[in-house]
């Protein structure tokens, strides 16, 4: 969608640090910070709206 130009840069590193926060969810839970995963939510929600 970058290179469509669809989305910017800063939206779609954002987007790449998600899908990798994703996976961290998904294949190491049971070795997961609760606190990191507090504090990315609360500050990472924005870029799902901008992707949307």
């Amino acid at each position: 969608m970058h290179e469509e130009g669809v989305i910017n840069e800063q939206t779609m590193t954002t987007i790449v640090s998600a899908i990798g926060f994703r996976n961290v969810l998904a294949h190491e839970y049971g070795h997961i910070d609760a606190v990191n995963v507090y504090e990315t939510l609360q500050t990472g929600r924005s870029v799902y709206d901008t992707y949307s």
